[in-house]
């Protein structure tokens, strides 16, 4: 009997340590997981999608039973076009936690992408009901309203998503194209105004404001914003054709030629990628359709737009060489060596026995004044080169 008590003792001991095992693994699992997760939602700011995909990953495999990662990698499928994967891993979310306001608004978000309006409603009066605070419902069930034309209800989101935060630019901003839409360009003029003080550099106002003024027939002021606005950002195809417009209208001849020249160049970018974005329509993971399309970028000098895509193909496909080599080309391009040779780098370790790796590698190095390192490179991009298989 004595011997029975002890053997129960001893297997109760034996579960309870190993319990207690259990549950110090699961806590240190918790606190790593909440370490990458950190680190991926930094990534994620910083436009490293790559990076924050594979963190998220990790924390999701380190944490299960956690919303959050899943979260995360519903924020990275939204922004690379995968609504249904998105929703997917938003609903996975909620599933493990039903009261988490950032999943029904993401959620929300998705659906109105979608243009499944009632449910997007359904997620941002949710998201509401939950957190009353989150200035971001406001401005997506805005939207949502604005998508269904319903412009009176839309606007009371946009004055509720000012009250919450009343020195935000969006609320304005979406005021000032919902009173434009409405045909009161003097009250939209005044929410553009208040947009642009809030945040002087929002390129998006600029625009809005300079076509109400031509919709005015105020000339002279839509040739000051929109001069800013190609000032901000030199290839906004729009303002280059209002400013030309403009121009005409005001007299000034010889510089309406001169936008509407560049209107035209642009358009012709846009009109050679046209075939391109309708397959990704169709198919967002079609790398070979993102690649064409950072081909014409390069041709043309769009190289912020051919790094984008580069960094999209490697978020759906993380070892796609083309994708490495024109970002090495891209960075060259604009004399940009370290992150050129940071991408060289990163292309001789997913494909070692590829000898142009090791030549960017090279060349960059020697840009870098990195004398050994270039030898060295070109060295090994010579030995590739020799072993490599003659036809």
């Amino acid at each position: 009997m004595v011997k029975k008590s002890v053997v129960v003792l001893l297997v109760l001991m034996v579960f309870f340590c190993c319990l207690f095992q259990t549950q110090l693994r699961s806590e240190d699992n918790n606190v790593q997981s909440q370490k990458i997760l950190n680190q991926a939602l930094q990534h994620y700011e910083d436009d490293h999608l790559i990076q924050a995909l594979i963190k998220f990953k990790q924390a999701q495999n380190l944490a299960p039973n956690s919303a959050m990662p899943y979260v995360g990698l519903g924020l990275i499928y939204a922004t690379q076009n995968h609504l249904d994967k998105g929703i997917e891993a938003m609903q996975k979310a909620l599933s493990i936690q039903p009261d988490l306001a950032v999943a029904h608004q993401e959620l929300g978000s998705l659906f109105w992408r979608k243009r499944e309006f009632n449910l997007a409603e359904t997620y941002y009066r949710q998201a509401i009901s939950l957190n009353s605070k989150m200035v971001l419902v406001y401005m997506g069930l805005g939207l949502n309203f604005v998508s269904q034309r319903n412009f009176t209800n839309a606007m009371v989101q946009f004055r509720q998503a000012i009250k919450v935060e009343p020195t935000l630019h969006a609320p304005y901003h979406s005021l000032g194209q919902t009173y434009a839409w409405m045909g009161d360009l003097s009250k939209a003029v005044e929410m553009y105004q208040t947009a642009i003080q809030l945040e002087p550099n929002r390129i998006e106002s600029y625009y809005e404001l300079g076509v109400t003024y031509m919709r005015l027939k105020d000339y002279p002021k839509a040739i000051t914003v929109l001069e800013k606005v190609v000032a901000l950002k030199p290839r906004h195809k729009s303002a280059h054709y209002n400013l030309a417009k403009a121009y005409a209208k005001f007299g000034r001849k010889q510089l309406a030629e001169t936008e509407t020249r560049l209107f035209e160049a642009w358009h012709q970018v846009d009109e050679k990628i046209k075939p391109y974005s309708r397959r990704l329509q169709g198919n967002p993971e079609d790398l070979q359709a993102r690649y064409a399309m950072v081909q014409i970028y390069q041709k043309h000098g769009w190289l912020q737009e051919a790094e984008e895509q580069c960094q999209l193909m490697l978020s759906i496909q993380s070892d796609f060489i083309p994708a490495y080599v024109a970002l090495v080309e891209t960075h060259i391009s604009q004399k940009r060596f370290q992150n050129a040779y940071f991408w060289a780098k990163q292309l001789t370790q997913i494909r070692p026995k590829l000898a142009l790796g090791y030549s960017y590698l090279g060349l960059t190095s020697v840009e870098l004044e990195r004398v050994d390192s270039a030898i060295e490179a070109y060295q090994k991009a010579i030995e590739l080169e020799l072993d490599s298989p003659k036809v």
